[in-house]
């Protein structure tokens, strides 16, 4: 295969098979980019990562552990995020899903099912916003999920063979990707604990990163939260 694909890397926010008021959005973020970029990309975030990192002792950059009290980490993640955004080789995107609201949800009961669902959504909901062409083809990397054997074969088999958009779906632990950290700092900014959204538009770190895409879906009955 030649190198005319894009990537999307995923994390999540959230627990998608929960059905606890607490739980009940949930949040797949992360950024697209252009295989033949790669490089590039690397060259031009990793070096500040490991910076960060090093300021931080830590050896892998999460939003739980930037988002604290700490002025220091939260100056960091912000920074982080304005380095991320002055990255024009990639593309950001924020989906946030009320569960309870979404008929995907309770339709499908195993978690794998659900997040195949969500992900062929988004991307058909990509093609429709212009983010990325109905041409485009995807490898996809998601954070590590637990799952069965049977439920890891159906996530990554279904949608390369239901969608034709994808190539692949892989899975990695997050403390071995740099771009699966920066990922989960990106699906870490919405503050949606509890049973009702913020305005997350006022939100400080999605000012500083200012994504290409945040949707709320479905988008009918929570629109006004991402205006």
């Amino acid at each position: 295969m030649d190198n005319n694909f894009k990537v999307m890397i995923l994390d999540e926010a959230g627990v998608i098979d929960s059905n606890d008021d607490s739980e009940r959005y949930f949040v797949l973020g992360g950024i697209i980019y252009d295989y033949h970029n790669l490089e590039k990309i690397k060259l031009n975030l990793i070096p500040i990562l490991d910076e960060y990192k090093e300021i931080l002792c830590c050896e892998e950059l999460k939003s739980s552990r930037l988002s604290g009290r700490k002025k220091d980490s939260n100056l960091i993640y912000g920074a982080i995020l304005s380095h991320i955004r002055e990255c024009e080789m990639i593309t950001t995107f924020i989906y946030v899903l009320d569960k309870k609201s979404s008929y995907m949800m309770s339709f499908y009961d195993r978690k794998s099912f659900k997040y195949n669902k969500v992900i062929q959504w988004m991307i058909k909901d990509m093609i429709d916003n212009e983010i990325i062409n109905s041409e485009d083809k995807f490898k996809i990397l998601l954070d590590k999920i637990t799952l069965s054997a049977n439920e890891e074969n159906n996530l990554k088999n279904w949608l390369k063979n239901n969608v034709a958009n994808v190539i692949s779906l892989d899975m990695e632990d997050s403390k071995d990707f740099y771009f699966i950290q920066i990922a989960d700092l990106i699906a870490g900014i919405p503050k949606l604990k509890g049973t009702t959204p913020v305005n997350m538009m006022k939100d400080t770190k999605l000012r500083i990163l200012k994504p290409d895409l945040v949707h709320i879906f479905p988008y009918s009955q929570n629109h006004k939260y991402v205006k």
